[in-house]
């Protein structure tokens, strides 16, 4: 068993701590071992846990610090819900994330920034939101560069899903045309007045293999799948998958490509990946960590999942990318960005008034991979 992590509440050693997936344990939340009190609608837990692999060389002194202080914000939380203790964790109502695999990379890692990354905002909770602050943080997003960049996170597409009023996901894309793609974006939505409990926002910086399709919408996320097995499911992604299409060839249903007529865009295999590991394992939390064993590449994914009774929102992030930064609360809500900035500049009042905590902070200049799985009993919108 890794070193911090300890057995669940109920005295009982988890089984899955022992294999070779070092530090994460593929079981949660189902497995009866890994439970931390009883399992009710109104408790579940938040689970963190941060090491680095064994086998790779120490954490430079600036990793450790980062990790360091990543335990703390979890600790905070601990004491300020007074929970069960399984490793690093929090146990508070209708919440349920495992945060497995926060490390550094491996000597090998190549300590340049890739100048065309995207962008991506996220929010789950049981609060609804107004889209039109999503826009103006979307916005701030997408001209965002700092002095060392060489070009800003968006200005080649923008797109927004939120589940409407019908507990379905709205989708609205737009390519890359004269002015502000988000300002675009803005004048397709058809009812600025309209708040919502699930968004994925998204701001686009092709890789050079796509900048001929930069005025396509189709080659614009988020990505909604026509899914074969029943699943609403949305995606975003920034970095570059570099073994998409040997990943497309290993699908086994018959799948439909938005972007295929114009050209195969890396982040579209994702949400169908996502779909056939799911039906395969039926948990969110197996099927996301399947994308993350086989995705290869610097990569930000967010993959947002939602039934009748739950949504579920998968985090991953491999090596460096535009960055990554979580907010969480006692209200269970969930509030994602790439950047800090424009969440702290738009959503200033809710994260101090809703009392948000930053659980992770990640800049472009961090090396890190990360699993975040988050699970709310959702109350649709």
């Amino acid at each position: 068993m890794p070193a911090g992590v300890g057995a669940s509440a109920g005295g009982g050693s988890c089984p899955f701590w022992d294999s070779p997936r070092d530090g994460f344990c593929p079981a949660a939340p189902a497995s009866p071992d890994c439970s931390i009190g009883s399992k009710t609608d109104l408790e579940c837990r938040l689970t963190t846990t941060v090491q680095a692999r064994p086998q790779l060389q120490p954490p430079p002194q600036s990793w450790q610090k980062k990790l360091n202080s990543t335990v703390q914000r979890v600790q905070q939380l601990k004491n300020t819900h007074n929970p069960s203790v399984l490793g690093v964790s929090v146990t508070w109502n209708s919440l349920t994330t495992t945060l497995a695999q926060l490390q550094p990379q491996s000597l090998k890692t190549r300590h340049v920034t890739l100048p065309f990354m995207c962008g991506i905002f996220a929010y789950m909770g049981n609060q609804p939101i107004p889209i039109t602050q999503v826009i103006q943080a979307l916005h701030q997003l997408e001209a965002e560069q700092e002095m060392d960049e060489p070009t800003p996170v968006g200005g080649h597409g923008a797109g927004m899903a939120y589940q409407n009023p019908e507990h379905e996901f709205s989708l609205f894309k737009v390519g890359k045309t004269k002015g502000s793609p988000v300002n675009n974006l803005k004048r397709q939505l058809p009812d600025l007045t309209t708040q919502s409990t699930l968004i994925l926002g998204h701001v686009r910086r092709a890789s050079p293999q796509f900048l001929d399709t930069i005025s396509h919408t189709e080659c614009t996320q988020p990505y909604k799948p026509r899914c074969a097995h029943n699943l609403n499911i949305l995606s975003a992604h920034n970095g570059y998958l570099e073994n998409y299409q040997q990943l497309k060839t290993k699908l086994q249903a018959k799948h439909h490509f938005e972007s295929e007529p114009i050209k195969l865009i890396d982040s579209e295999i994702i949400p169908h990946q996502y779909e056939e590991q799911l039906a395969k394992t039926q948990n969110p939390t197996k099927a996301a960590h399947a994308i993350y064993e086989q995705a290869e590449g610097r990569n930000t994914i967010i993959i947002l999942h939602k039934d009748a009774h739950q949504a579920h929102l998968n985090i991953i992030q491999k090596g460096k990318t535009r960055g990554l930064t979580i907010w969480t609360n006692q209200d269970n809500a969930i509030l994602l960005c790439s950047r800090e900035k424009p969440i702290q500049t738009t959503f200033n009042r809710l994260l101090r008034e809703g009392r948000y905590q930053e659980i992770t902070h990640l800049t472009r200049n961090d090396a890190a991979n990360l699993e975040a799985h988050f699970t709310l009993n959702h109350r649709p919108t």
